[in-house]
Parts: structure tokens; sequence; C-alpha cells
């Protein structure tokens, strides 16, 4: 229950500061002259400033456990202050406030809106986290990022190509040797 208002109240604190920043206000006073002209100036600069869109790609990222990784959440207009960020579709932050759920205690929104893991850990950090932009009063996009444990490559075996491992390889001074290498590591390494 108490989970339940407080999701509520966050998600309340996003529509009051989009209302806020891109509600409904009064063009300002004027003497009369070319009312026409400046209501119409008026609206177009008003369509300017609500223009929103949401930079960040989906994408995935391999992390190895210790590390710091940074999700971008790059916005058009980086004073909009419209956003959520969740992982595995629970609600973490609404704009830089924590919800104070159990999904990322640690984690924080830097000032570009990016979402800062430090100590990666992939046992608890892993997960799909999800950043959503409310680009105007009905519309919302969304950057989804795919976060796992990673390990630093390693290689396992090196043989020549008739199979025999390196070290029992026996070969002439200045006559070519054709190594094959194996290798283990997420994301796979390139070998």
């Amino acid at each position: 229950m108490g989970l339940k208002l407080y999701v509520i109240l966050a998600l309340s604190f996003v529509v009051v500061q989009y209302c806020i920043r891109f509600g409904n206000s009064l063009p300002p006073p004027n003497n009369g002259d070319n009312d026409e002209q400046q209501d119409e100036q008026g609206a177009s600069e008003d369509l300017d400033d609500e223009i929103v869109e949401l930079l960040s790609k989906d994408d995935r990222f391999y992390v190895l456990d210790g590390s710091t990784v940074v999700l971008p959440c790059e916005i058009s207009n980086p004073e909009h202050e419209a956003y959520t960020w969740s992982k595995n579709n629970v609600l973490m932050f609404t704009n830089k406030i924590s919800i104070g759920d159990k999904q990322c205690q640690k984690c924080l929104v830097a000032k570009n809106n990016s979402l800062i893991v430090p100590s990666f850990n992939s046992a608890e950090d892993a997960g799909n986290y999800t950043c959503l932009v409310y680009t105007s009063s009905t519309d919302k996009e969304q950057v989804v990022y795919d976060v796992r444990g990673g390990s630093a490559p390693h290689i396992v075996d090196i043989k020549d190509k008739n199979g025999q491992s390196r070290n029992e390889t026996v070969t002439k001074i200045g006559t070519n040797l054709e190594l094959v290498c194996s290798a283990t590591g997420l994301p796979p390494p390139l070998v």
C-alpha cells in the first residue's frame, strides 16, 4: 500500500513538473497593436519550446564487476524535466528524485539525465534499465539498456594449425608458423 502511494505521488510530481514547464500560459500583455501577429508569434515560440526528442538509442552493455556504468538519456532540450528511470519495469527515479525502491539504492542521476551505477555487481545490478521521456502531454519515448555482467577476455588455448599445443610445437628457425588462439569473455572477444 505504501509503495503504491509513493509511486502515485512520484508520477504526480512528473505530471506537475511537465505542466509547469509546458502548460498553457497566457501571452504577455500588449497595447492592442498587432494582436493577431503577436498571438501567432507567441504560439510558434511556445511550439519551439515544447519540442523534446530523446536522442539516446537502445543498447547492450557488458560491465565488469566493480566498474561504474553510465547509461545515457540524452534529450534534445537539456532543461526538460519530465522523465523517469526504471529497472526491470520498477520505477527508480522521477527526474533526479529517487523513488526509494530496492532496485538500485546506490544509483544516481547526473545533470545530463544519465543514470550512474557505481561499483557494478552483476548479481544485483544486471537487468533492463529504461529512461522514459514525456515528449509532450500525450507522447513519450523510451530508451532501454540491457546491462549484463561481463568478464575480461582470457586466452584459453594457443595451438599450431595441426592442433598441437604451443608447448609441444617444434619448428625450424626461419619457417612460418601459424597459430590458432581461442579465448573467452563477455562480450566474446575477437581473436
